[in-house]
């Protein structure tokens, strides 16, 4: 932002900010902290007329305000608007980019509480022949680690896995908000699956992903303390056999949870208390498995996540 000062004279530094915010500023700052003044900045070059490099940035924006815990039906707003504003000016690409994550989105608001992936999501190979025909291999990383996301969050999780060995760029738009999310997630979906095949193909991207957390923390990235927890807990219960260790995976998982309930990571204390209880529920803990799964619906009704908290009432309906 110095350089910007000194070499334009100030003319880009709404730029630059913006920019800050999207790539940089959450490397050393909670990402809630920088929801404001990244808004604030986007306000100010809609109001310079600068529309193209609000349409790109926005597309951080929103994400930011996902990992920030934002609630999802605000965030549902917000990611409508873009998209309208897209259509308005004819911005078929930046609309198509950002479409994966809305879906996700509307998946987690208004799935109805359906075992299944709704919008565009069906329509894989034409979506993914839509951005091959435009050369865009950035749509295409997009689909498959959106996809990868609400396919995890709506309990399919060979599918997640399945996807998370597809999104083969962590760095799609440089070092934006969301890369350290990516690792995160690439490991515990192939955690996951690798907890339920054994595959040795899994494991090694689990173990792969979960070092490059463990190298964002040591760097000091305080948004990946929870998540490294998160995994650690995944990891204790993909290798624990027949209820060995139970207590030592339990507390794995509470010190993720809060960890992630302190950081206001509210999807990440959700998830983690969802797969605690069904961890408790394989091994016939009823008891433990509704504490923790009635903690998770919690979270996401709080959240905005009304489709899956109602998904989540249907399957473990006996139990709450």
């Amino acid at each position: 932002m110095e350089v910007a000062d000194e070499r334009y004279g100030g003319s880009l530094d709404d730029r630059v900010a913006s920019l800050y915010y999207s790539w940089i500023h959450h490397l050393r700052h909670p990402y809630k902290e920088g929801v404001e003044p990244f808004s604030k900045t986007l306000k100010l070059m809609w109001g310079r007329g600068s529309l193209e490099s609000v349409v790109d940035d926005s597309k951080g924006y929103l994400r930011l305000c996902y990992l920030s815990g934002t609630k999802l039906r605000s965030l549902l707003r917000e990611v409508r608007r873009y998209s309208d504003l897209c259509d308005d000016y004819g911005m078929v690409m930046a609309r198509s980019l950002m479409d994966p994550f809305a879906q996700m989105v509307e998946n987690l608001v208004e799935g109805r509480g359906e075992h299944m992936l709704r919008g565009g999501f069906m329509t894989e190979t034409k979506s993914i022949k839509f951005w091959q025909e435009n050369r865009s291999s950035t749509g295409i990383q997009h689909y498959y680690f959106f996809k990868m996301m609400v396919s995890y969050y709506y309990n399919s999780y060979e599918l997640a896995g399945t996807l998370a060995r597809k999104v083969t760029k962590l760095y799609v738009e440089g070092a934006d908000n969301l890369t350290p999310y990516r690792y995160f997630f690439r490991s515990l979906a192939a955690w996951t699956a690798y907890g339920l095949t054994k595959r040795s193909s899994y494991l090694k991207l689990a173990k792969k992903m979960m070092t490059g957390i463990e190298n964002f923390v040591k760097a000091g990235m305080v948004n990946c303390n929870h998540s490294l927890l998160f995994l650690h807990a995944e990891r204790s219960a993909a290798f624990c056999k027949k209820g060995k260790n139970k207590q030592k995976v339990q507390l794995a998982f509470d010190e993720a949870i809060a960890s992630a309930t302190t950081g206001g990571y509210i999807y990440d204390q959700a998830l983690a208390n969802e797969r605690a209880g069904q961890y408790f529920l394989k091994l016939q803990d009823k008891e433990l498995a509704h504490v923790y799964l009635e903690r998770a619906r919690q979270c996401y009704r709080d959240w905005g996540a009304d489709g899956k908290a109602l998904q989540m009432f249907r399957m473990y309906r006996s139990l709450m």
